[in-house]
């Protein structure tokens, strides 16, 4: 089972957004939020950017979670998406400072539960429309996807995998937290 969590680690460590940047010549850490994700891809290099690294980051946690399922089964498949979660948010490779969780979180939410990936991206899609903050847009739809999980019939190593994401988010999130209960969190623009 070790072996699990130390795959999705090495996987979830993998920093796909400043490997992008760094071909373009752009040191992430230093633009925008200085965050590692597609977000902040997004101002730095622009939509098409910010979205494939939504989709790595999101494949990132979905392997993992794969590689720990064919490893040991399901408590594997927990391991393998909490690692790359914990690999993402503290990257050895980044000397321990990573993202916010989202992407992985949400790779490894559509092998769990579909229905509760869909809830998700509608609820964070609303909620971004109505107030271009991507924060708390993110942190309402992993609630609500926590909520449908935790609602519908699951298995509980899909319930503990999901609960701990979604307590990794809120942790990696209380910067943003601290920010939107003070009225300070910057709006999304989209870089032309």
């Amino acid at each position: 089972m070790v072996q699990s969590a130390v795959f999705g680690y090495l996987i979830g460590s993998i920093p796909f957004g400043v490997l992008l940047a760094s071909l373009r010549g752009v040191r992430l850490q230093e633009v925008g939020s200085g965050n590692i994700g597609a977000t902040n891809v997004n101002r730095a290099l622009g939509p098409a950017a910010g979205l494939l690294v939504l989709l790595l980051d999101a494949g990132k946690g979905a392997v993992a979670a794969l590689i720990g399922l064919s490893l040991v089964g399901p408590w594997g498949f927990v391991l393998g998406g909490l690692g790359a979660g914990i690999g993402h948010a503290y990257p050895f490779t980044l000397r321990f400072h990573g993202g916010k969780v989202v992407a992985v979180s949400l790779g490894v939410l559509l092998l769990t539960s579909p229905l509760a990936a869909l809830v998700a991206v509608l609820v964070f899609l609303g909620m971004l429309l109505a107030t271009r903050i991507v924060s708390s847009s993110a942190l309402l739809g992993a609630t609500a996807a926590l909520v449908t999980l935790l609602v519908l019939p699951a298995s509980t190593p899909s319930r503990i995998l999901v609960l701990g994401l979604w307590l990794l988010m809120l942790i990696r999130h209380a910067p943003n937290i601290q920010r939107l209960l003070a009225h300070q969190e910057p709006r999304l623009t989209v870089r032309r």
